[in-house]
């Protein structure tokens, strides 16, 4: 199996910030990338207290599990990569992470899925799929665990152990 464009990347990590969400979300999945460039092996993410921006998938070897919506066309996944890469440089959306705490620590599930022009991880990438018409989850503001439990993607391996 190879990576495709426009493949889902999950994080498990066992760095603080991953523990914390961990933590919170009662998942391993802390953290979401999406493939932009298989062959040159790049991703692009949005990431705490950083941009969205590319980043080497290499850096999650061992780490990340690959999800693929499969019936994604050619076309989709152009238009969805011009869409993450359309989004480099937006700033990091702190809003969203507390409203993901109050809906993972207190059940206050969030009202809307809004980003104001700014991302986290996987709200990146719902709105990326959003673009071309592909609802992933449910959830209006989605986690890292929402996709993974997605009926609409499919588990394609785990980066680095068969890939």
């Amino acid at each position: 199996m190879t990576l495709q464009p426009a493949d889902i990347l999950l994080v498990n990590s066992s760095g603080i910030l991953g523990t914390v969400i961990d933590v919170i979300t009662d998942s391993p999945w802390c953290h979401a990338a999406i493939i932009a460039d298989p062959e040159r092996r790049l991703g692009i993410e949005a990431q705490i207290f950083r941009q969205v921006d590319y980043r080497p998938i290499d850096d999650f070897l061992g780490d990340a599990l690959v999800l693929r919506y499969p019936k994604l066309t050619r076309d989709q996944q152009n238009k969805i990569l011009q869409y993450v890469k359309a989004q480099i440089g937006t700033e990091y959306d702190y809003a969203a992470i507390l409203k993901e705490l109050l809906r993972y620590g207190f059940g206050i599930p969030p009202q809307s899925g809004e980003n104001h022009g700014r991302f986290i991880c996987s709200t990146l990438i719902t709105n990326a799929y959003l673009s071309v018409g592909i609802q992933l989850t449910d959830q209006p503001l989605a986690s890292p665990d929402d996709l993974f439990l997605s009926d609409k993607v499919v588990v394609a391996g785990r980066l680095g152990i068969d890939l």
